[in-house]
């Protein structure tokens, strides 16, 4: 699965590559020199990147937005490795990546009511927001004249399907999940829905200076049979932060028990048998 997931991600963005790259070349004047239609290129590449800036802003925007209709509030908003973050009533700018993201919109979530809250929309707002901008950036692509305005938009609509198809239909790439599988494992095990619900709320505790051990939250073992769900063994990995900022790793692990640790699951357990 995993693997069938890279290929069809790799073939979305080969077929987004050629259809950037036939625009670029329909836009290119036919008497130029050689060395002109290179400059040409080099201009239109970073036509390219500004597109793909603009979509990934549009993209998280539809998460917050809807993040916010859901009753959601603002934590951070980040664009590649620019974060505008919220800590205890104050705006900040900080640097801060995070691999196989090209941005990402946190918000605190409300209290739980009987174990339920509104997930849907939140996750899926950017994949939402790529379709309704991109399908307006069509309808203003038939209705310009400038070559310059019609390139820039041509890239951000094949740029927006692109990200809303990548990001909509359910995949996991290296080890990541998309919005799409988000929502799978969030409809396959109602705990899934308390596991994302704890992951943001931690998230809004960390923005607000919080060290683990000092978190007013409920820290608890995951069960066994539910840490196939990645939303699930996340909850579980945190888990595993809060024991060590409580400094609870004092116990003896021999060497085979040492090499027996694969997983979170096996760690977590270690350090119960050991208490």
């Amino acid at each position: 699965m995993k693997k069938l997931s890279q290929i069809f991600m790799v073939v979305c963005y080969l077929i987004a590559g050629v259809l950037l790259g036939l625009g670029m070349v329909a836009m290119l004047p036919g008497d130029l020199y050689w060395y002109d239609d290179l400059i040409a290129m080099a201009f239109m590449v970073v036509v390219a990147y500004i597109a793909i800036m603009i979509q990934v802003i549009i993209h998280e925007c539809g998460h917050m937005i809807f993040g916010l209709i859901s009753g959601y509030h603002f934590v951070s908003f980040r664009i590649f490795n620019m974060m505008l973050i919220k800590q205890n009533d104050h705006w900040k700018l900080k640097q801060y990546s995070l691999a196989g993201t090209g941005g990402q919109c946190l918000m605190a979530p409300a209290d739980l009511i009987d174990g339920k809250m509104p997930v849907m929309l939140y996750n899926l707002g950017g994949v939402i927001m790529n379709i309704i901008v991109s399908m307006i950036f069509m309808i203003l692509c038939f209705n310009v004249d400038d070559p310059f305005i019609f390139l820039l938009l041509y890239m951000l609509i094949i740029i927006g399907i692109v990200t809303a198809i990548t990001n909509g239909i359910p995949m996991q790439v290296n080890n990541i999940n998309n919005d799409g599988y988000h929502v799978l494992e969030l409809k396959r095990n109602p705990q899934a829905v308390y596991a994302f619900w704890f992951q943001l709320k931690i998230a809004s505790l960390q923005a607000e200076g919080y060290r683990f051990k000092d978190m007013p939250i409920d820290f608890k073992v995951c069960e066994e049979d539910a840490l196939d769900n990645c939303l699930i063994a996340m909850q579980q990995a945190l888990y595993c932060n809060y024991l060590m900022d409580k400094h609870e790793f004092d116990i003896e692990i021999t060497d085979e028990e040492l090499s027996s640790l694969k997983t979170v699951e096996d760690i977590v357990k270690l350090i119960e048998s050991k208490k």
